[in-house]
């Protein structure tokens, strides 16, 4: 019998009392369509973490559904912040320590303001990286906005 997974993500779910499923992937992924296949979910439930920076250096991590991409101009907007971008994926596991392709966003609030798609919450369940690449998350999308705290808005829009 395999090890149970655990990693700080599960830990802290588990500490703030937050019902999840462990979905254990065959291989490592680091594609939103490579963890919905492992996880046996829609790409509409993954929930990608994308990571930003605005005119002060500050981190801002923006959630949104997996089958849509970030709106930049929209995120600029609501941040009256014409000079946010993207962070290079080059430059985030020195920023962050995490591992591009399985950013969880829980825990994430410590160190980034966190923006959440309201599209996310069309879904029930949503699933999350455990923030290794081996594993996700399964989660209803109310807890996950329960244990990381965001401001909610229209961040996304339709992938083409």
């Amino acid at each position: 019998m395999a090890e149970p997974i655990q990693t700080p993500v599960t830990q802290a779910l588990e500490a703030a009392g937050i019902p999840f499923a462990v979905r254990p992937h065959r291989r490592p992924v680091f594609t939103t369509e490579e963890a919905a296949e492992e996880r046996g979910v829609r790409v509409s439930q993954i929930v990608k973490v994308m990571l930003a920076v605005d005119n002060q250096g500050r981190l801002l991590a923006v959630l949104i559904p997996g089958h849509r991409r970030l709106d930049l101009a929209r995120l600029r907007q609501s941040l009256g912040d014409p000079s946010v971008r993207l962070l290079p994926a080059e430059q985030i596991a020195g920023r962050t320590g995490l591992t591009v392709g399985a950013i969880s966003p829980v825990g994430i609030q410590r160190w980034a303001q966190v923006l959440v798609d309201e599209e996310i919450l069309e879904e029930e369940f949503v699933a999350i990286s455990a923030g290794v690449p081996e594993a996700g998350l399964l989660l209803r999308s109310e807890d996950l906005l329960r244990v990381v705290p965001g401001t909610l808005g229209t961040f996304s829009q339709r992938a083409p």
